[in-house]
């Protein structure tokens, strides 16, 4: 995902300022996808400098998001479930911050120019004390071989994030060096935390580990790395040992795989998901359901949807 740049010339496209001076570009991108998929462009300073090489740039003085509901998800049965939102802003400290509290996250291949951002309907979370442990797991902890630490390591399970087994060679890597001086900023700050494990036979080596963002009591996984098997799945039982001692009730695991569904994963609608992580923007996405609700015919008649009378503004002044 987030692997192709789009063709189309941003030019040659509708500008929609009605967003809060944000440039935003609305677009279909190729015929290919027709009536299946839209991205926005939500071009900051730094992005829109890559597709506008004069001098008559927009004033662009906030990050804006569009509302993750506006995601078109028209795939067909059995396909992958669409969760790109748009292109730009640019990912830095501030914007990584504004995403996270709506369930946005950016994931592209850091050779393209401009960064993909991604909001899943459908999000894969782990409650804390639901986490399956299994007969072998327990075999392996017993023997106290591995020891897992939290927030000792943070720039090398990060390296090992993006360079474990050659990943970073990969067409699709995503965690670059500018990303990766972003989530550094935002673990000195105290917004992202590590998880390391530590193979106590073999000199106490960094054999695995994880890192994310806690926003709230909510902890958003972003990556994980194993040197050794089982190492992530360790390093994924620390957190959750972590997150009940310190108070969390859920982690985000994003993007469901077999083996974050072997350890307890499991689905949930985004309505739900804000209601753990934003309360706030959770209110405004109930608000908008019970209008439409109340509208009745006449909201089905014109096919308005919760965003269209309640949206969710998801923006801040840039820095």
């Amino acid at each position: 995902m987030g692997k192709e740049r789009l063709e189309n010339d941003p030019k040659e496209m509708e500008i929609n300022d009605r967003h809060y001076n944000q440039l935003c570009i609305f677009c279909n991108p190729g015929d290919d996808w027709e009536n299946r998929l839209e991205y926005y462009f939500c071009l900051d300073r730094e992005a829109a400098k890559k597709y506008y090489d004069n001098d008559e740039l927009p004033v662009l003085d906030e990050i804006w998001f569009p509302d993750p509901r506006m995601i078109k998800n028209c795939h067909e049965p059995g396909e992958e479930e669409q969760t790109a939102l748009c292109v730009g802003p640019m990912v830095t400290p501030e914007s990584v911050k504004l995403a996270y509290r709506y369930g946005i996250f950016p994931w592209f291949s850091y050779r393209q120019e401009i960064p993909m951002w991604h909001a899943p309907m459908n999000r894969f979370v782990l409650y804390p004390g639901k986490i399956h442990i299994s007969h072998s797991m327990r075999t392996l902890m017993n023997k106290q071989r591995y020891r897992v630490s939290i927030n000792k390591a943070f720039p090398e399970v990060i390296e090992g994030c993006a360079n474990v087994d050659g990943r970073s060679e990969h067409e699709s890597a995503w965690l670059g060096e500018e990303i990766r001086t972003v989530f550094t900023s935002l673990w000195k700050e105290g917004k992202v935390f590590s998880v390391e494990v530590w193979d106590t036979d073999d000199g106490n080596r960094l054999v695995g580990g994880l890192y994310g963002f806690r926003e709230g009591n909510v902890f958003i996984g972003e990556s994980m790395f194993s040197r050794v098997p089982s190492a992530s799945k360790l390093a994924l039982i620390g957190l959750s040992r972590w997150m009940e001692a310190t108070g969390g009730t859920l982690i985000d695991l994003q993007i469901e795989t077999p083996h974050l569904k072997s350890m307890g994963g499991e689905r949930m609608v985004y309505r739900e998901f804000m209601k753990q992580l934003n309360p706030e923007a959770a209110e405004i996405i109930e608000k908008g359901e019970d209008m439409i609700e109340a509208m009745g015919d006449e909201a089905r008649k014109l096919d308005l949807k919760p965003e269209d009378v309640e949206p969710l503004l998801i923006y801040a002044p840039l820095p």
